[in-house]
């Protein structure tokens, strides 16, 4: 399949500050987390292109979403907290992870779908990547990666995991 590098759609979201986004591929869904709105997530059916409903997570700003399509879980940070989502049902399930403190401040996470690991940047200072086991939605380790870690990649055949920091 060849990309064009043109724009084809605009899916309009009913905030003013989206800030995440994750996909369950699986399933079609698009999940865009809203900055500076309660932290919320609304969540998209990707073939329609509609905004179907909005997530509420209780948390203050959203920021970073990744979705995994295996076990369709996306992960939604917030200051010091990942909160956990069922793609299926569109519903908080109840997890959150505490990870950092509060003066943490979250960006970026991605999933890998092989390993059911989740990474999470921590853009203050400490410069860290925190690991979670999506099997039981628990930090499992914290890397240090140097200052301001924002975008996080994963490479799930060559189980990676790349950066970007200043």
């Amino acid at each position: 399949m060849r990309l064009n590098n043109t724009v084809v759609d605009t899916i309009a979201v009913p905030v003013t500050s989206p800030a995440g986004l994750g996909i369950d591929t699986s399933i079609n869904k698009i999940f865009v987390s809203n900055d500076y709105i309660g932290g919320s997530v609304d969540y998209i059916d990707a073939a329609s292109g509609n905004t179907v409903g909005t997530i509420a997570l209780g948390a203050s700003y959203g920021l970073g979403v990744a979705a995994n399509p295996v076990t369709h879980k996306a992960y939604a940070t917030d200051w010091g907290t990942v909160y956990v989502i069922d793609t299926i049902t569109s519903t908080a399930t109840g997890t959150s992870i505490p990870v950092g403190g509060t003066t943490i401040s979250w960006f970026g996470v991605a999933v890998n779908s092989v390993t059911n690991k989740v990474y999470v940047t921590n853009t203050s200072s400490a410069g860290q990547v925190f690991v979670i086991d999506g099997n039981t939605d628990t930090l499992i380790n914290t890397i240090t990666v140097g200052m301001n870690p924002e975008g996080v990649a994963i490479d799930p055949t060559a189980n990676r995991a790349y950066v970007a920091n200043s």
